[in-house]
């Protein structure tokens, strides 16, 4: 862009020339937004890691105070949380520690610890707003980003029922089959 500016006055001769600016270079930089989450529905294959991409290239803000959790909770489960500040991202864990770290700049792969993940639970996902900012300049920061899913128990449904021998009223032996393994 350029700008011309000229003072006008009620008598033309006090006009002023116009004046040119020289080239103004404006760069708009959007924030980072959540541009797909996964899992993105509730699941019943263990989740070993999540991933969530971002919209433009970000890093991590390296701060002490932003940070990430995943809470774990349920009617049949062991609540937990399990977090990382903004400096602990890219730090790559073990099973026992977990590790969140970003490839190739858009996508931020989360793995907690081992065992973290049990069925029959919901977890909720969290960044506080500020955990990553763009790559580009001026820097734009991430808005508050969430989301859940829950590790359901797939029941298995019934394939097959044979009545063998019904003997009374209190007892009857049958032959069933499930559509896998169950434990009842």
């Amino acid at each position: 862009y350029k700008v011309r500016v000229a003072e006008i006055c009620e008598s033309a001769s006090l006009n002023s020339i116009f004046q040119e600016s020289a080239v103004i270079k404006t760069r708009f930089v959007v924030p980072p937004e959540k541009y797909f989450h996964s899992p993105s529905t509730d699941v019943t294959a263990l989740p070993r890691q999540l991933l969530l991409a971002w919209s433009v290239s970000c890093r991590y803000h390296n701060s002490s105070t932003d940070h990430m959790w995943i809470e774990r909770s349920g009617e049949h489960c062991d609540p937990q949380t399990w977090n990382r500040t903004a400096a602990q991202v890219g730090q790559v864990g073990d099973e026992t520690t977990g590790t969140v770290q970003f490839i190739g700049g858009r996508v931020l792969l989360i793995e907690p610890p081992w065992g973290f993940f049990q069925k029959g639970c919901t977890f909720d996902i969290v960044l506080n707003e500020r955990m990553v900012q763009t790559e580009e300049q001026p820097s734009k920061f991430s808005p508050w980003t969430g989301w859940n899913f829950s590790y359901i128990n797939e029941r298995p449904s019934l394939e097959y029922l044979q009545a063998i021998d019904v003997m009374e009223a209190e007892s009857a032996t049958m032959r069933i089959k499930w559509s896998f393994a169950a434990n009842f």
